[in-house]
């Protein structure tokens, strides 16, 4: 027989055991019900446009409908608009020193870039849209800090968020990524500023890959990306390799700000 206060004890137990199973239950719960939303959502998007090339068009009106768009209609397209044009929030084969690769593509343009470089406070940051590394896949967003360190060099990160499908994916992130900040010099006369590879696996820090909570903040802390001195964002080319036409040369000839902006590249390797 048990005595008072052994029963007391396991009264006890069982009350913590059942708070538990409480919350996984709640937990589980919420994760259903997110992905059957998410089904729902898939379905009813499929019944509506079924075309994929529409579906393409669609994500990138919303996108470029965004606070920071890639181009408006208003402004001179930079000579990188093309390239944008084809690639953005798209999947396809690039060439690499390993032969062909898979990837996903996704481009953002942060506006005001003189503003933000030069009035910022320290530390001061912004972050990009959510977007989703094609359909079914990993959220993941970006980052500037226009004056991270002393120096006022400049601070891009990327990192990933909660998406609509965290509960199919596999986690940890394992997918290899890198970002470049574009030049808007004419073609042949381009010098991109690239990070390396960043590989998940090979990064100790897993709060950075670890599927990100549903109760909890929806973005996993960035991981740093590149880290550029704003001198360099400034930059001119030593030739202008731009059209002897005046009307075609912009006021201030400069590789990375083009229309107070600068375009960040982010490349994700499937």
């Amino acid at each position: 027989m048990y005595n008072f206060w052994q029963i007391i004890e396991i009264a006890e137990t069982m009350n913590d055991r059942f708070d538990k199973l409480e919350k996984d239950v709640r937990f589980r719960l919420e994760e259903i019900k997110i992905t059957l939303k998410t089904i729902l959502r898939e379905i009813n998007g499929f019944h509506k446009d079924n075309d994929n090339s529409m579906n393409r068009k669609r994500i990138q009106e919303t996108i470029r409908n965004d606070h920071q768009p890639v181009a408006t209609k208003t402004e001179r397209s930079s000579p990188r608009q093309d390239e944008i044009n084809k690639f953005n929030i798209t999947v396809h084969q690039i060439s690499t020193q390993n032969g062909p690769a898979r990837v996903f593509t996704y481009y953002w343009r942060v506006t005001d870039i003189m503003e933000k470089l030069t009035q910022w406070k320290s530390n001061q940051s912004l972050r990009s849209s959510t977007f989703h590394i094609s359909q079914g896949g990993y959220a993941m967003f970006l980052r500037i800090t226009p004056r991270h360190f002393p120096d006022d060099s400049v601070y891009f990160g990327f990192g990933v968020t909660r998406g609509r499908f965290d509960s199919i994916l596999k986690w940890p992130f394992p997918l290899k990524t890198r970002i470049e900040i574009l030049d808007h010099s004419v073609e042949g006369w381009r010098a991109d500023r690239v990070s390396q590879l960043w590989d998940p696996s090979a990064i100790s820090s897993e709060t950075h890959w670890t599927r990100p909570k549903i109760t909890e903040e929806s973005d996993n802390p960035e991981y740093i990306g590149l880290v550029i001195p704003k001198r360099m964002i400034l930059s001119t080319p030593l030739l202008s390799p731009w059209p002897s036409n005046p009307s075609h040369v912009e006021k201030s000839v400069n590789r990375y700000v083009w229309n107070d902006s600068i375009l960040v590249k982010l490349t994700v390797f499937l």
